[in-house]
């Protein structure tokens, strides 16, 4: 079952619970940072070297999710995706 929290619940739970406040201030950094770097790789990377530092950081990759999502990701279209595959499996 999903649940949803609206802005006024959160606020309530942060004045309830300093842990709280705090884990979802600590979430949010690392999400922010993560986003942020998420973002100037996508803008400095080609994309067969963002593909290896996927591969290098979550090896089983391909096990867990779809090609086109890995594809988004990357920010590639799936065919692209194919090709750098290909290529770095014949050794390119």
């Amino acid at each position: 079952t999903a649940r949803v929290f609206t802005r006024s619940h959160l606020e309530e739970g942060f004045h309830r619970s300093i842990a709280l406040e705090r884990f979802v201030r600590l979430l949010t950094t690392n999400i922010m940072i993560a986003l942020g770097k998420k973002i100037v790789a996508l803008q400095t990377m080609r994309a067969e070297d963002r593909y290896d530092e996927l591969i290098k950081t979550y090896p089983d990759i391909f096990r867990r999710a779809k090609l086109g999502h890995i594809a988004g990701y990357l920010g590639v279209k799936q065919q692209s995706l194919s090709r750098i595959r290909t290529a770095k499996k014949e050794g390119h």
